[in-house]
């Protein structure tokens, strides 16, 4: 104790020399103002310099520092405020005894409305009358210590804090409460909130503002509390609060949203809660209730005098104690009708308040939340009218982005469905908002505000969520008249889907690991899970709207329909909109028909009624058909739908989309004029089944958009293929009888969107059916195949005998082909026949002999691929046998090779008896036949030696007719050993032999087809010469014709013919690029020379300009670009392979010289040049070396190497007596017109060292 008063006279010692000096100033004015700041600063530092100022400052030294302060106030200037310099130290002197030192504990009633007013005053000055002139705002500095120490002498909430309150606080803090709540001191509570209120709404500064209401929310819920008092400052605060909010919810700060928020919620609930009103809500329980309701808001007529003389008598009863009584300040006198008033203005303000509820910060929308929360719970009976604003703004934050704002969400539902009034009240609400919702949303879906479109769809999907099945109701009656505009409104982009593989091209690849294994949740790992990896929803191509432009947009609309199908009738919204899908006729889709839309909403509601796709609450993880009866939301965990119902609803869709005429529809003009040629050669009882023969005349064109919502609708129809197997999971080998043939035609559709998405279903129906490889690198349709092969095979050979009736049987041949690989190679004997049959049947129709031809081309490129794969896996095998000899050798402990191999030699040998003389026999025979050889090659040499130059002519000649004879008049010693080819390459050669006239059919498209056919094929046959050969000769003919051909992907696929034959029979080409290959090659390229030349001349730009100031002014998807490169290419690969004559090789350099130009050409085209000349530099190197001498000016006028000089384009030695000749590079050979060949040639050049 003795060290404590100590402390506090040591303290006292230090504030009498800063106390004292305030006193010395008479007054306030300008010329003193800084000094009396200083002042006043220097006692603020000795304030804060004070430890333990709570325990040190008693009520002594709080006055000893009070009474200067208190001094220099009144010497201000009359009727004028402090200074600003001043005051805001001063302010901070009074915050620092206030909150530091425990004088506000310590305040008397008196001091407590006199410091209550000061500092009103202080932050915005006295009230003024709207015509006098205004005085000076305090800064924002002074007005944010105002406010701070407005807060500090507020009595705290009962308990606030972390120690409780003595008795003494107690009855402090009862007399502080008793003195701001007395009635006279009420203008004065009435001026504070004004100015507080007007600090809020016309300051910037954030920390005032955020200060400001934070003393509102203290002063008027936490001290005030009075209902009746409240209720007069409720209009003010509302509507001022409601500015705040909506006024610039945009730019506004978000923690002044969510305050501003906060405290209308506390006002509201303050004033309007169903406890202090009670006696004003009228509910009717019972029957009798509602008479007696009505029997009080009616009178008889009998008795309408006698009321009136009562409600008179009332009146003036009322007018004589108002006389005698009068009214009280600041109160408002609650009754019926004043809460009916009350009510309808505060759902305008509350409707423009819950326009900013979703706001981009997640605090923000957490307070909208809470606030919504507080006044449902609290005030369901006084704001009927306001309660479904407030549960939209709960059910729209159910598909909030961030996980707590949707956690909080689901709580407060959940306590709302155990409220006593919301099966009373609520439900009633929830149905009609969602009806109007509902007829409300075909408008939003085709306006262009794209948030308004995402608050609809979440507020219909959140409000069937929080109903259930009590929404079954709403969408039986409803459904019918607002289906048409909800599918309007989701109408398909009419993009170009129309886009088909090339007649060369390959089915969309669908890798393990991909495709429908990855989920709209995540990707997969691909394992062999059963339920839970059947469970997963495939991945399909994103979707596009006309309408919905933003994903999430689409994501609202997928989750609406997902719900509808959880919680409604699945059987009957599934009928509802398949109605719209069979509307079609013939199997074409108009235009601006539902039918696209129609199949993806079906396919929603089936992914709803599964349980996939939609997320669960907490309590209930599970997503299945299993159904719990312990969560309180039946749409979310709960499938009012029952698994039988669902199963079946999915079987039943599955057998009548299959069967839809639909998926037999064409998908390009190209097959709806073949099937009509098909009709028209073989009468019309052949295209019998094919209705699209029917649909139109065979003279109208079907428009692109009819097209495209044709693909649209069968990509949807197949997702809904997926979805039922997921629903199905092994139950749907069942229907793979009458499903698997369907989905293998979409496969092999020519569309690549249809032929994805059918890969990708198929995978998802196999993983459902339990298929899995067995095999690395096999995926799960793969296996479905295999394991359904026979039936696949047989099916589909029965339909290519009948083509005419079936015309799409090829397709599905080849995607069985493709999917299936080498296995279903062995199935195929008899069925490649019946195609060559067929092909003899048909051979006068194209596009039949096309889809035919497309079946052998896949056979031979599987073929192909089998072979590729055999031989990587015989390498890889023999690595790994080399890699284990050498691991034997090193644990053999250092015995060296020679040994091992002696070792192994000499084993096996029997050294008893005559083996080892046997074996002894064997070697000398061995070593004679070795002598011998080299004997016999010795006299060869020696022989020709001996030949004159008359009879190495004569071998020579004889050499070149040898050479030039057809292949199949040689012989070989090999030719004499028949060794058959395997069962893959007699089925190439005989494929090969049926197709090849087909190179000069009338088609483009199946001349191109042929020749990636042969392409494919030649590696096969690529170990059998003798075969290989004779069939090249034969086909040469007609492949140089096509490098001819009108069509530019007929060429190409030509010129990549001619590089696979220089690839597999180099030797054989030598004299047929001489005559037939280059004169073609030559021709094009220098005709692209001229057209490039011609185009820099116009232009004055060379391509490098043209380039640097237009990045997108070349294309290297041209024709022309491709063109060159190929031929660019080829020429290379034929250098490689193919022995080529000196003078054929120079002439090849000067014309292709051009493309090492990098001033005129595409780096691609540079890159092949460099590479054709690298190739002719491998075996002459000297042609080489001269074509690029003569691209380079340096290179023929000035020096070349060290005494090797260039004189008038003579290499001439310096040092004469060496005697070399000159050497002259040819006029022809300079190309002085070519200045950017020197990289290039230097990369050349570089080759050739």
């Amino acid at each position: 104790m003795a060290e404590l008063d100590q402390r506090r006279q040591d303290v006292f010692l230090k504030l009498k020399p800063v106390c004292v000096p305030l006193l010395s100033f008479p007054n306030i004015s300008r010329p003193n103002q800084r000094p009396i700041r200083d002042a006043l600063n220097a006692l603020l530092d000795t304030l804060r310099a004070i430890s333990e100022p709570s325990t040190i400052f008693t009520k002594a030294l709080v006055d000893y520092v009070l009474f200067p302060l208190l001094e220099l106030y009144k010497r201000r200037q009359p009727q004028e405020p402090l200074p600003d310099t001043v005051a805001e130290t001063w302010l901070r002197c009074l915050l620092f005894l206030l909150e530091e030192c425990g004088w506000n504990r310590t305040l008397e009633p008196e001091i407590f409305k006199q410091l209550f007013i000061l500092f009103t005053l202080s932050a915005g000055g006295p009230l003024v009358r709207p015509n006098d002139p205004k005085l000076p705002r305090p800064s924002e500095e002074t007005t944010l210590v105002a406010v701070r120490c407005l807060s500090a002498i507020l009595p705290r909430a009962h308990c606030e804090g972390k120690i409780p309150d003595s008795e003494e606080e107690s009855a402090k803090r009862l007399d502080l409460l008793d003195a701001l709540r007395a009635e006279v001191f009420r203008p004065s509570v009435g001026h504070c909130v004004a100015v507080l209120l007007d600090v809020v709404m016309t300051e910037r500064l954030l920390e005032l503002r955020l200060a400001a209401l934070g003393s509102l929310s203290q002063l008027l819920t936490d001290n005030l509390r009075d209902a009746d008092v409240l209720a007069s400052f409720l209009p003010g605060v509302a509507s001022a609060m409601c500015k705040v909010v909506v006024r610039d919810k945009d730019k506004e700060h978000h923690r002044v949203i969510s305050a501003a928020v906060g405290l209308l919620g506390d006002v509201v609930v303050a004033v309007m809660n169903d406890e202090a009103n009670a006696e004003f809500v009228t509910r009717a329980t019972k029957l009798s209730d509602l008479r007696n309701f009505v029997g009080r808001r009616l009178p008889s007529a009998p008795e309408t005098k006698d009321s009136t003389t009562d409600e008179g008598s009332e009146t003036s009863t009322a007018l004589v104690t108002s006389s005698s009584t009068p009214p009280k300040i600041f109160t408002a006198t609650r009754t019926r009708h004043w809460l009916a008033a009350t009510q309808t203005q505060l759902k305008r303000l509350l409707t423009q308040t819950l326009t900013a509820r979703d706001h981009p910060d997640w605090s923000t929308r957490m307070h909208f939340v809470d606030f919504s929360y507080t006044l449902l719970l609290q005030c369901a009976l006084t704001l009927e009218l306001c309660a479904p604003n407030l549960i939209e703004t709960l059910v729209l934050h159910l598909d909030d982005d961030y996980a707590p704002v949707v956690a909080r969400c689901r709580e407060h539902l959940l306590a709302l469905s155990r409220h006593p009034e919301f099966a009373a009240s609520l439900v009633p609400i929830l149905k009609s908002r969602l009806d109007d919702w509902m007829f409300s949303l075909a408008r939003h879906l085709t306006s262009a505000d794209e948030a308004a479109k995402c608050s609809a769809l979440s507020l219909i999907a959140g409000l069937l969520a929080l109903l259930g099945a009590e929404a079954r109701s709403v969408l039986e009656t409803s459904l019918e008249k607002v289906a048409g505009g909800w599918l309007r409104g989701l109408e398909m982009d009419d993009v170009n889907v129309k886009v088909e593989r090339a007649a060369v091209g390959r089915f969309a690849e669908l890798e393990y690991g991909r495709g429908s294994v990855g989920t709209a949740d995540g990707d997969g790992d691909g394992s062999q899970g059963g339920a839970g990896e059947r469970s997963r929803i495939p991945r399909y191509p994103t979707k596009r709207f006309g309408y919905l432009v933003s994903d999430r947009a689409v994501e609202g609309a997928s989750r609406l329909f997902r719900t509808l199908g959880r919680v409604g009738d699945a059987g009957f919204l599934v009928e509802h909109f398949m109605r719209y899908l069979r509307s079609g006729q013939g199997g074409i889709v108009e235009t601006g028909s539902y039918q696209p839309q129609a199949a993806w909403v079906v396919n929603e509601i089936l992914l709803g009624a599964g349980g996939f796709g939609l997320t669960v609450p907490a309590e209930d993880p599970s997503s299945s058909l299993e159904t719990s009866n312990d969560t309180p939301f039946a749409s979310q965990s709960q499938n009012t739908n029952s698994e039988r119902q669902v199963r079946s609803l999915a079987k039943q869709i599955l057998r009548e989309l299959i069967s839809l005429e639909i998926l037999t529809a064409p998908t390009s003009v190209l097959d709806k004029e073949a099937v009509i040629a098909l009709h028209s050669q073989f009468g019309p009882s052949a295209s019998t089944p094919l209705t699209l023969t029917t649909t139109r005349p065979s003279t109208d064109i079907i428009p692109t958009p009819s097209l495209n919502a044709t693909i649209l609708t069968i990509c949807h129809m197949l997702e809904c293929v997926a979805t039922t197997s997921l629903i199905l999971g092994p139950a749907f080998k069942l229907e793979l009888i009458d499903a698997l043939y369907p989905l293998l035609d979409q496969l092999g559709s020519q569309n690549a969107r249809i032929s994805f998405t059918a890969s990708i279903t198929l995978d998802a129906v196999a993983r459902a059916c339990g298929y899995w490889p067995s095999r690395p690198r096999a995926t799960p349709t793969q296996a479905l195949v295999l394991g359904n092969v026979d039936y696949v095979v047989n099916t589909v050979s029965d339909r290519l005998a009948r083509v005419p009736l079936d015309p799409r049987a090829p397709r599905v041949m080849t995607a069985v082909v493709r999917v299936g690989g080498g296995s279903v190679i062995e199935y195929m004997g008899d069925s490649v026949q019946e195609i060559f049959d067929a092909l003899d049947a048909y051979h006068m129709n194209g596009w039949m002999c096309a889809e035919l031809c497309g079946v052998l081309r896949e056979v031979v490129r599987v073929v192909e691929n089998e072979d590729i794969l055999q031989e990587k896996e015989d390498g890889a095998n023999r690595e790994e046998g080399g890699a284990k000899e050498g691991l034997q050798e090193q644990q053999k402990g250092g015995v060296s090779q020679e040994i091992s191999g002696f070792v192994a030699r000499y084993k096996g040998i029997d050294f008893d008896g005559d083996g080892y003389q046997r074996e002894s026999r064997v070697e000398t025979k061995a070593m004679n036949e070795i002598g011998q050889y080299f004997l016999e090659q010795q006299q060869k040499k020696d022989k020709v030696k001996e030949l004159d130059e008359e009879d190495l002519e004569k071998l020579a000649s004889e050499a070149e007719r040898e050479q030039n004879r057809p292949p199949s008049s040689r012989r070989d010693s090999d030719t004499d050993r028949k060794i058959p080819p395997t069962r893959n390459q007699q089925t190439v050669l005989d494929i090969l032999h049926k197709t090849i006239h087909f190179l000069t059919a009338p088609s483009p498209h199946l001349r191109s087809q042929i020749l990636s056919l042969i392409e494919s094929a030649l590696p096969v046959l690529r170990p059998r010469p003798q075969d290989l050969n004779p069939l090249v000769h034969k086909i040469w003919p007609s492949v140089v014709r096509r490098l001819d051909d009108k069509e530019h992907f007929v060429i190409l696929n030509a010129v990549h013919l001619v590089q696979c034959v220089a690839e597999c029979c180099g030797d054989f080409l030598s004299r047929r690029v001489v005559d037939d290959l280059w004169p073609r090659f030559k021709v094009m390229l220098r005709e692209r020379v001229r057209e490039a030349e011609a185009e820099e001349r116009r232009t004055g730009i060379t391509m490098t300009a043209a380039l640097a100031a237009n990045p997108n002014a070349y294309s290297v998807f041209t024709r022309a670009h491709r063109l060159q490169r190929s031929v660019l290419q080829t020429l290379a690969l034929v250098a490689e392979h193919v022995p080529l004559k000196d003078g054929n090789v120079l002439e090849i350099v000067t014309t292709c010289a051009p493309y090492l130009d990098a001033m005129r050409w595409h780096d691609e085209l540079q890159r092949c040049g460099v590479r054709l000349f690298i190739a002719l530099g491998k075996g002459h190197a000297d042609a080489v070396w001269l074509g690029c001498c003569g691209l380079v000016e340096e290179l023929w006028k000035r020096k070349v190497d060290d005494g090797v000089v260039v004189r008038d384009g003579r290499m001439v030695s310096e040092v004469s007596e060496t005697g070399l000749k000159e050497f002259a590079i040819p006029q022809w050979l300079r190309k002085e017109d070519v200045n950017g060949c020197r990289e290039n040639v230097d990369l050349v050049l570089a080759s050739l060292c």
